[in-house]
């Protein structure tokens, strides 16, 4: 998961700072999940699709694509 996390913010050119903001959480918080320390409620996993534009599923490892 943590890949498919930090993955989709690069492709859309988001720094982790903005993007944080933009999920309403706190940057060591984004960090954190990026980096697999922590996990994702399913509220914030949505937000994080909608946002990068992507699955839910593409998050979490289970598609390749978009």
């Amino acid at each position: 998961m943590p890949r498919q996390f930090r993955e989709a913010r690069k492709k859309n050119n988001l720094k982790l700072m903005i993007a944080a903001q933009m999920l309403g959480v706190s940057q060591p918080t984004l960090s954190s999940w990026e980096a697999g320390r922590k996990s994702p409620t399913l509220e914030n996993l949505e937000k994080m699709a909608e946002l990068y534009g992507v699955t839910t599923e593409y998050l979490l490892g289970r598609e390749n694509g978009h």
